[in-house]
């Protein structure tokens, strides 16, 4: 595990989803063509920016999509 893991506190938004304090958002499945699968592992979310330039990332659940700024999604879910 590398060291900057083990610093940064994350929070759970879900089952397949968490947030750290540092701003990285993780996501522990991919979309694929077939359907969705569980990979063995999180990976970072790159998301993008939104028209002020903010960092925006999509966290789907239940079959709906919702778009974050991170800004945002660190502190609702920290705080």
């Amino acid at each position: 595990m590398p060291l900057d893991e083990l610093r940064t506190a994350y929070r759970l938004i879900g089952e397949n989803y968490r947030v750290g304090d540092d701003g990285s958002v993780w996501s522990n499945h991919r979309n694929t063509r077939a359907a969705t699968a569980v990979v063995d592992g999180w990976h970072m979310i790159v998301g993008g920016s939104d028209k002020d330039g903010y960092r925006k990332v999509i966290i789907c659940e239940g079959g709906k999509r919702q778009y974050w700024r991170v800004n945002v999604l660190v502190l609702t879910m920290h705080l």
